[in-house]
């Protein structure tokens, strides 16, 4: 992936910093808990990769308690220069193409970044080669396979068959795979690390509580890529409602995370 091909790479500052918020808010009480219970400990040393919005990089900052033992990179860093006075170190940096410290971290983490990969074998491999022996890897991806409307009127059969048809071009077309999160496992496992864990987590929302809001503003940054053909202007609009609207109830897409630690 380049910037340009991320998918709400269009977005304005103020519009994508909300919708991290929002995605914070959601996701960042599963990462936490998953880091927990691999064990962190003060001390620690740190690496979030593809760190977005930077609220992990903050949370294990202060979580290990101790000045640059926490490293937060992207490709693009202005979101997380937001965090200028913080205790982590901002990097910007390419995990496919630039160096990394081997056999350095305690942790490496990941959410949401290898969906956007066509180089995502790559990337995990130099992640796992910067981690201590002993040390812990944590990947957390997205998938779509449980996202849809549950009401069965005309409108919610045509944007759940729309979506289906929509993540299918999305996953050929290179700018994301919506369906990666289903990997995360495997690929734990075949980069020979040990103490494997896994879990998927979804809830039903409904349109306007803070899933519904993250998937409208999601939605967004999503339809500004398609071409604005009447079945394209369908789905927004009825998306944008069903988002929005308390009346409404759907699946959230799948969270998929996996851990396991490097041999010693």
């Amino acid at each position: 992936m380049t910037e340009d091909k991320y998918f709400a790479a269009n977005q304005e500052d103020v519009a994508e910093l909300e919708r991290l918020g929002m995605l914070a808010r959601i996701y960042d009480p599963i990462t936490v808990k998953h880091i927990e219970a691999v064990g962190i400990k003060n001390g620690w040393k740190c690496l979030d990769v593809g760190a977005g919005g930077g609220s992990v990089a903050e949370w294990l900052s202060e979580k290990v308690g101790a000045d640059d033992k926490v490293v937060a990179t992207d490709t693009n860093t202005k979101f997380l220069n937001y965090f200028k006075n913080s205790k982590f170190e901002i990097r910007q940096h390419n995990i496919i193409n630039d160096e990394i410290e081997i056999n350095h971290y305690d942790l490496v983490h990941c959410r949401f970044l290898l969906m956007h990969l066509n180089e995502y074998q790559k990337a995990l491999e130099k992640m796992a080669t910067a981690i201590n022996p002993g040390g812990w890897m944590l990947i957390e991806e997205m998938d779509y396979i449980s996202h849809t409307a549950i009401e069965r009127d005309d409108e919610a059969i045509f944007i759940n068959e729309y979506n289906s048809k929509r993540m299918g071009q999305l996953s050929r077309s290179g700018v994301l795979n919506p369906f990666f999160g289903r990997q995360v496992r495997r690929l734990v496992e075949e980069i020979g690390f040990e103490e494997i864990g896994n879990e998927g987590n979804s809830v039903i929302y409904r349109g306007g509580d803070i899933y519904g809001l993250w998937n409208y503003k999601t939605g967004r940054a999503g339809y500004s890529n398609l071409e604005p053909d009447a079945d394209t202007l369908k789905a927004r609009e009825i998306a944008e409602r069903r988002n929005t609207d308390p009346r409404y109830y759907s699946v959230s897409p799948m969270i998929f995370s996996a851990w396991g630690t490097k041999p010693q």
